[in-house]
């Protein structure tokens, strides 16, 4: 129970943190600068392809190990060589990233008000930033893997703190630059690896499995058919979720980019909503399928599904239909408004779709079965990027933001009807959709109604929200009255769980 009250509240904290933040670096940057960080932000989390699974497979081969006696005294080399690994796949792309910085400037980013000089140097901070913050996949998966969240989540909210409250004063109090703002992230950057790197090896040695730390090259010999499948996933996963960014950073001036990226941080929190409902659900999946328990699969699939679309639904709808307000309220800016509420408002439904469609492709994996995933994720990403080339120039962030919704969408009718044909064909299809849809029109009609009487009243974005509040209010009385009983069994699952 500690380390899931430690990892919601890291979640938590990170999270809100991250939203409070953004009306200040607006402000305080203006939106073209923070569009160029919106943009790092992007290409940093594309990047981190090149993990290729590794955090993950270190993660898994930790928690194996430490249950086998006789292989505790692989963990340290195994550890020492994925850690040679990253510090060297950081340092190339650091290199190769500060090298090109007057590339960048000049040939991809559509500066107005800032300088090719200033984006160049922006550039090469952010190189020298990634050199650093490369490595901290790794060390979180050792953490994990020796279950030491507590130590992971204190390490992750004391630099998300540091670094954002920070910022806040460098560029009230230093310089109201991009630079200055990018020179702060490396300095918190270098604090967070290195508490990182303390914790998980003073982690290993206290569970003493850390005397021997050589590298040794055939400890990857022994993981690489699983990293290989998870990277693959993995790649053209994070590859499709950041695309949108990538291409409005070429075709639209910085300053677009600026107003999606906070429709973006906005929408995408709801990922964050449901992620430990994922983690405390996938080993259940796991034990169940290779058990071949069929009827407990289903079961705890329904009713974790049916919690992720309870959780979600409200969040989506209300952001989708009162996006002005909660974005005047929020950023105080009615440019970011004029701009950014209607993307928002498409952005939010993608991200709801794609939400409820994510414990269908866990399943996938807790069955080892992962080369439906690739090929459907290959061939959303190369529709999805060709087809944002052309939509992006003629229809702007809206289009890009449309465009998204299209897509998951699609991805909600496709995966779960690949999970019922293969795992619940013993179970009625339309039950895959009903309980979700139900919940749908649910938080739809409770919460649209609201946003006709705050329309009719010509309430302002205060008293809006507040007619949001009661909706909300009264979806979760009704929501949980229906489905209490199926909460209670879930809920109960994951306090039961084995340890």
């Amino acid at each position: 129970m500690i380390n899931v009250a430690a990892n919601y509240g890291g979640v938590v904290w990170t999270s809100l943190l991250s939203i409070a933040v953004v009306p200040f670096y607006l402000r305080l940057l203006g939106a073209e600068a923070y569009g160029l960080v919106g943009f790092f932000t992007a290409l940093q989390a594309t990047l981190n392809m090149l993990d290729l699974g590794l955090s993950t497979a270190t993660c898994r081969e930790v928690a194996a190990r430490m249950a086998l006696p006789a292989s505790e005294r692989e963990i340290g080399p195994l550890v020492r060589t994925i850690e040679s690994i990253y510090w060297g796949v950081g340092l190339l792309l650091g290199v190769v990233i500060a090298v090109s910085s007057s590339f960048w400037a000049t040939h991809w980013f559509n500066c107005k008000e800032l300088s090719h000089e200033t984006a160049a140097l922006a550039t090469a901070v952010f190189g020298m930033t990634l050199v650093l913050r490369w490595p901290v996949a790794l060390y979180r998966g050792v953490l994990r893997g020796l279950e030491r969240h507590l130590s992971y989540n204190l390490v992750l909210v004391i630099a998300a703190t540091v670094r954002a409250i920070g910022a806040i004063f460098v560029l009230f109090f230093v310089s109201r630059t991009v630079v200055a703002f990018l020179v702060w992230q490396l300095i918190t950057t270098f604090i967070e690896i290195s508490l990182m790197t303390l914790f998980a090896w003073r982690g290993l040695m206290a569970a003493g499995v850390a005397e021997e730390r050589r590298f040794d090259f055939s400890e990857l010999r022994k993981i690489w058919r699983f990293v290989a499948g998870v990277s693959a996933v993995t790649v053209l996963g994070i590859a499709l979720i950041q695309s949108d960014r990538l291409v409005i950073s070429k075709l639209l001036p910085l300053e677009q980019l600026g107003y999606y990226t906070v429709a973006v941080t906005l929408a995408s929190a709801m990922g964050r909503i449901t992620g430990p409902i994922i983690t405390a659900v996938f080993p259940r999946l796991t034990s169940m399928y290779s058990a071949q328990d069929k009827g407990e699969l289903a079961s705890i699939y329904f009713r974790a599904t049916t919690a992720i679309v309870y959780a979600v639904v409200p969040v989506a709808t209300v952001l989708a239909f009162f996006a002005g307000d909660f974005l005047l309220l929020w950023t105080k800016s009615q440019a970011v408004v004029d701009h950014a509420a209607q993307p928002l408002s498409l952005l939010v439904l993608g991200y709801m779709f794609n939400t409820m469609a994510h414990l269908a492709s866990t399943i996938q994996f807790a069955a080892g079965r992962i080369r439906f995933l690739l090929l459907f994720n290959l061939s959303a990403l190369l529709i999805y990027a060709s087809s944002l080339c052309l939509v992006v120039p003629n229809w702007g962030i809206a289009g890009a933001a449309a465009l998204w919704l299209v897509l998951n969408i699609i991805i909600y009718l496709v995966l779960p009807t690949v999970a019922w044909r293969g795992y619940f064909k013993d179970f009625r299809f339309n039950s895959i959709y009903a309980p979700s849809l139900k919940i749908i029109v649910l938080g739809g009609l409770l919460i649209g109604g609201a946003r006709g009487v705050a329309a009719s009243s010509n309430a302002g974005p205060v008293l809006s929200v507040v007619y949001a509040g009661i909706a909300v209010t009264l979806y979760f009385m009704l929501g949980y009255l229906r489905y209490k009983t199926e909460f209670n069994r879930l809920f109960c699952s994951f306090l039961n769980r084995p340890s």
